[in-house]
């Protein structure tokens, strides 16, 4: 299982790649991409620009501690000013580049950093580069990959780098200078250099960008059943997820029981019972590690954010009152990709709190896709945001998942309509055993 806000750690020495990866990776996944050796260039060159001497640890802290530093999203990246001044390409002078690395030693230099970096999770779903983000900032995250290469192709990437900004005279020195930058990082007494416990280590000396890159995107979706999906944007969702969950334990005493029984990986239904608008967030805050699409009438579909939003959680859009082949179609390509939807076999919210009957669409999709149905009940939704409430009010919600009902099961007896009803009503059924003697 994974953090509710997920933090992807990238590692490795100089050179290996990490912040081109690690960009990529973000981009993939979106979420937010944060080069943690910016901040230790940042107080580098925060220090140098206000006439600290680099060896003197308490003039640099003292610049640091006395400095504004404000960070923000940008183009999909974490970024930061200070005193009110970004300093863009100058952190990449060489000027920093020859005192990042004592000042980085410090072991006071990278507390501070270590603490605005944890920070930083409240952004979002980060992809997290440098040399101890594994080992130290983020020693729990089960998500942590280690980048290496030759020391020879690493100095290959570095002297391209110098020679793009136009450094040619460093080129030949670089080799030299990367052994003595992996000597200082391994052997420091704060956070040395090393291969964060439980990482995954790659060798990509021979290997692409592009193969690094589907490495680590296949190796997180084994691991927690994240992917790249062309039909969301996963760092919106689960940020979205993370304040709708927050919300609903704190507002409704919201508790979720049974999601073992979603499975990990593969493509699955989460059929519900439907009382009221807060049900599509309650079904998806019990579930973690995965996206959970849903299928919604189009009209939600308002320019602007609502439009923006609803496409980058993966919601469906549906033509009421008409067979949408279009979507439907959306949804059984999405299930046999591996994707989750849940779904609302009744199709409207209950008037009287009892279960309706079934409409066709589930039971089409269930067989048309193959892939198991999982049944759920949620229960204090419609008490918490009845019809025609102007809030939510604090009542208890509950959800409670069951066991897969399996494909072989799903098939219906007759073809059509008649036989998806069938289906339908079966998964209904597998519901309303869920529910709690009260209900």
């Amino acid at each position: 299982m994974i953090h509710a806000m997920p933090i992807i750690a990238i590692d490795g020495p100089a050179a290996s790649g990490k912040s081109t990866v690690a960009r990529k990776t973000a981009m993939e996944l979106q979420f937010l991409y944060v080069d943690s050796g910016s901040l230790y260039r940042g107080v580098t060159w925060s220090a140098l620009e206000a006439g600290a001497d680099p060896a003197d640890a308490r003039q640099i802290m003292r610049v640091v501690r006395r400095s504004d530093w404000r960070f923000f999203v940008e183009e999909g990246a974490v970024r930061f000013s200070v005193d009110g001044r970004r300093p863009g390409d100058a952190l990449r002078g060489p000027e920093v580049r020859a005192h990042v690395s004592d000042i980085a030693a410090v072991t006071a230099v990278r507390r501070w950093v270590n603490r605005r970096l944890r920070r930083l999770r409240r952004l979002g779903p980060l992809v997290m580069e440098g040399r101890d983000i594994g080992s130290v900032v983020f020693p729990r995250t089960p998500l942590k990959f280690f980048l290496n290469a030759s020391p020879e192709a690493r100095a290959q990437r570095r002297a391209k780098e110098l020679l793009a900004r136009g450094e040619e005279g460093e080129a030949h020195r670089v080799l030299e200078e990367l052994e003595q930058r992996d000597q200082r990082d391994s052997t420091r007494r704060a956070a040395p250099l090393r291969v964060p416990r439980g990482a995954i280590e790659i060798d990509n000396t021979a290997l692409s960008v592009q193969e690094e890159v589907e490495t680590i995107l296949r190796r997180v979706h084994e691991g927690t059943g994240i992917e790249y999906e062309p039909w969301c944007r996963p760092g919106v969702y689960f940020f979205s997820r993370a304040l709708f969950c927050g919300f609903l334990r704190c507002w409704n005493a919201f508790r979720a029981s049974g999601a073992e029984h979603v499975p990990q990986r593969g493509g699955c239904i989460i059929a519900a019972n439907h009382a009221s608008f807060l049900d599509p967030p309650v079904l998806g805050s019990g579930v973690k590690g995965r996206v959970v699409h849903f299928m919604a009438r189009h009209t939600l579909f308002k320019p602007g954010f609502p439009k923006w939003w609803m496409e980058s959680v993966g919601v469906i859009a549906v033509k009421r009152g008409e067979a949408d082949r279009a979507a439907l179609k959306s949804a059984i390509s999405c299930l046999k990709a591996g994707a989750v939807i849940g779904m609302f076999p009744e199709g409207t919210r209950t008037r009287d709190g009892k279960l309706q009957e079934p409409r066709g669409g589930v039971g089409f999709i269930a067989a048309r896709s193959g892939v198991p149905v999982v049944p759920a009940y949620i229960s204090g939704t419609r008490q918490a945001y009845p019809r025609g409430a102007k809030g939510i009010r604090p009542k208890p919600v509950r959800i409670r998942y069951g066991a897969p009902i399996p494909p072989a099961e799903l098939k219906p007896d007759k073809r059509g309509k008649e036989g998806y009803a069938e289906v339908g009503r079966k998964v209904m059924a597998r519901i309303a055993e869920l529910a709690p003697p009260d209900a």
